[in-house]
């Protein structure tokens, strides 16, 4: 899919696909001069190749030429293998900080992302913005959700397409992140959490900066036209989720069957 420019009249846009009544919250714009952190976490002892060839050419400086216009004058990327998860993206802000960055550019190295993706989320100047990507199990539910009542969050399975929307749950495989963002909020920003008894962790590191980010009244703002595989021993996307939906007819006999394809780390 070729991405669009969407005018910005489209922020407005909530969950349900109605516009919002809030206006979001935005941060003054630094013209020029910006510097982009490109961070990708490793905690494993590989990555997928197909990743690895799309970091080049997301690096490519073809491709980082395009951020000039955008005041983007500088960048670096960083893979940083501290483990577990949640230490390894606190300490990215950290290092992030230390380096003056004003942009962090978030890339999970089991994905693959459109080799423009950085100008098409920077050209929004937006506070924090992702494109859609989808869960690795069946039935491949793309990871973005709504809050149905505290801590309790549902896939949006049946988000606008043509316009951007925000969300109160987003994945962190593909978001950018302006860096004045971390200022407004408490560390740590990122932290696995638990809903259960016996103490056993199930809520993943990005649902606390999420709830955090929402609180601090940024908006969590997705474009629908930033499509990304998740790699498995294929490539997973919307096609084999809408494959998923058409063949079960409804989302709440997916779940009935399959699950919401998460795992353990949803809170519901």
């Amino acid at each position: 899919m070729k991405n669009k420019i969407l005018k910005p009249q489209h922020f407005l846009v909530g969950p349900d696909g109605k516009q919002l009544q809030k206006p979001i919250k935005r941060l003054s714009e630094k013209v020029d001069g910006k510097v982009l952190c490109v961070y990708v976490p490793s905690t494993g002892p590989s990555m997928y190749r197909e990743f690895v060839d799309n970091l080049f050419r997301i690096t490519h400086p073809r491709n980082i030429a395009r951020l000039r216009p955008l005041g983007i004058t500088e960048y670096f990327v960083k893979i940083h293998s501290t483990f577990p998860i949640c230490r390894n993206r606190n300490e990215i802000v950290y290092i992030a900080q230390k380096n003056q960055a004003d942009l962090l550019m978030c890339l999970d190295n089991d994905m693959t992302h459109p080799d423009d993706i950085i100008y098409q989320l920077a050209k929004y100047n937006l506070p924090i913005v992702s494109g859609i990507y989808h869960h690795q199990s069946p039935p491949h539910l793309p990871v973005i959700y709504r809050c149905k009542k505290e801590s309790e969050y549902t896939h949006y399975y049946d988000y606008p397409t043509d316009t951007m929307f925000d969300v109160d749950l987003v994945g962190m495989g593909c978001i950018l992140i302006d860096m004045r963002v971390f200022d407004e909020i408490k560390p740590p920003y990122f932290k696995y959490d638990s809903n259960r008894e016996d103490g056993v962790v199930n809520i993943t590191e990005d649902v606390e900066f999420c709830k955090k980010v929402r609180k601090a009244g940024f908006s969590i703002m997705i474009d629908p036209a930033i499509q990304c595989n998740h790699l498995t021993t294929g490539k997973i996307s919307n096609l084999q989720f809408k494959a998923f939906i058409q063949k079960y007819e409804t989302y709440d006999k997916l779940l009935e069957i399959f699950g919401d394809g998460s795992g353990p780390n949803i809170t519901r």
